[in-house]
């Protein structure tokens, strides 16, 4: 097999299916195989975050939505809150934890009793009851360096949908740089595979193998962030992540291992 000729997609096939081409991405160069694991990342690491942009931007227009629809007119200037509209304004009264807005002159703590627990918010103070019975008050003057209204709360979002286009550069990075770290764990137990297998590699060596063996990996940790399944570190697929890789290393080594006692 002539490596020259063998381009990202072909790679990516033999390192699935071909433990024998592993002998040819030896040939690689160390950078040439950092660039193939960016290329899987930023491919890979994009459809990923494309899929997070598309979350992220519907929930913005989500709370923008019931901003426009379901907030009252309000104004927090100076500390203080003025809302307009019939007052008390109380929602999910029908939960264990109601949040009254009362923004009259009139406005007290008592607005609470009829609740075991809930939140006051009223012109000049956040008031929590807590299910001891007690009460806990923030005076919104601590506060009153912030501006808000509905409608710079709304620009805001707004400005918010851009700014969540840095996940589309952001991520495929994170997703590069985690790898790095995966591709050295399985290295070093690579190092014990190397020694069994008789493969007499370098560290390096081994390393740029890591790179080609979590190519499945990888990709199954994408199509996961599509399903209702957990990839965190301290997840059971984190046993399946490093397990594959480790699997692809070890077949590639015992290949590589038994060519050299051929020779």
């Amino acid at each position: 097999m002539d490596e020259k000729k063998m381009g990202f997609f072909t790679k990516v096939k033999n390192s699935l299916t071909s433990p024998k081409s592993y002998a040819e991405f030896l040939k690689d160069s160390m950078g040439k195989a950092v660039l193939y694991l960016l290329l899987l990342c930023i491919i890979f690491g994009g459809i990923a975050a494309i899929k997070d942009l598309i979350t992220k931007e519907t929930y913005i227009n989500t709370l923008s939505s019931d901003i426009k629809n379901n907030v009252p007119a309000f104004t927090f200037k100076n500390g203080e809150l003025n809302v307009d509209g019939i007052m008390p304004i109380v929602l999910d009264e029908d939960k264990d934890y109601p949040v009254i807005i009362d923004t009259s002159e009139n406005a007290d703590v008592s607005l609470l009793d009829d609740y075991s627990t809930g939140i006051l918010i009223t012109k000049t103070k956040f008031i929590q009851k807590l299910a001891t019975d007690s009460t806990q008050e923030t005076p919104l003057s601590s506060f009153k360096s912030i501006t808000l209204s509905n409608s710079n709360l709304t620009s805001m979002l707004n400005v918010a949908k851009y700014l969540i286009l840095l996940v589309l550069i952001i991520e495929p990075l994170l997703f590069f740089a985690a790898k790095f770290i995966a591709v050295f764990i399985i290295s070093i137990i690579g190092l014990l595979l190397n020694s069994i297998f008789h493969s007499e590699l370098s560290f390096g060596e081994i390393y740029k193998l890591s790179i080609y063996a979590i190519t499945l990996s990888l990709i199954l940790k994408v199509l996961c962030n599509f399903l209702p399944i957990s990839t965190g570190f301290f997840s059971i697929f984190t046993i399946v992540y490093f397990g594959l890789g480790i699997t692809y290393l070890t077949s590639a080594l015992k290949s590589i291992g038994k060519n050299k006692q051929l020779i």
